[in-house]
């Protein structure tokens, strides 16, 4: 991975989670979100409010925050090396005071079921799709609930993930084409764990991204 393909991915993850915390916001205003009358409370509050019975997707939405956090507020992990020559494992240093949530979500050095980097040095293209799909999977669930409007993407987004790669104008397109740009182990991850249906399409493989229950 570069140093620009580390760079681009983590300003469109922060930008996507920037996305979906207005998206909320907006439906908070006109009122839609029952017992919610102020923009303050946390991402994760609001959608349990929103999606009573979409817990998979807050909890998914819960990882990518995750990675969001872990890249705004630099989160420092220290190398610990075995004796034996092994692989050196890494654990978040003692001056990172990470929030209860990556405490929650993190297995190792990634979140613990989408297995989203929170090492900010090695957030990437994987990350990347990933995010794209909590954030299409998230606005399809709301806008079945609430109306809202699928692919609603300021301008700021659509320059970060056109500098990464994807020409397209819609989150099912910037997820297929970046997709394709995925080595295959990282491609069958996310097929596996998001449980993605792989379809044929004018001889080539694309895959429905449908929002879990």
């Amino acid at each position: 991975m570069t140093v620009v393909e580390n760079e681009n991915c983590s300003a469109a993850i922060i930008l996507i989670v920037t996305t979906l915390e207005s998206y909320i916001n907006r439906i908070v205003y006109f009122g839609a979100a029952k017992g919610i009358t102020k923009t303050n409370p946390p991402l994760g509050y609001k959608l349990r409010s929103l999606l009573r019975r979409k817990k998979r997707i807050a909890s998914q939405v819960t990882e990518l925050t995750a990675c969001r956090d872990a890249i705004v507020h630099a989160y420092f992990w220290e190398g610990v090396a075995h004796r034996t020559g092994r692989r050196s494992r890494f654990k978040l240093a003692p001056v990172t005071d990470a929030a209860g949530k990556i405490k929650t979500v993190l297995r190792g050095t990634r979140s613990r079921s989408l297995q989203f980097n929170l090492v900010p040095m090695n957030v990437g293209m994987d990350d990347l799709v990933k995010g794209l799909i909590v954030a299409l999977r998230l606005m399809r669930a709301l806008g079945a609930r609430r109306g809202a409007i699928e692919g609603l993407v300021p301008p700021e987004t659509a320059v970060a993930l056109r500098r990464a790669g994807a020409p397209a104008d819609r989150f099912d397109d910037w997820i297929e084409y970046l997709m394709r740009t995925l080595h295959e182990r990282h491609r069958q991850n996310i097929v596996r764990r998001f449980h993605l249906h792989p379809v044929r399409v004018d001889g080539a493989i694309a895959y429905q991204v449908i929002a879990p229950d």
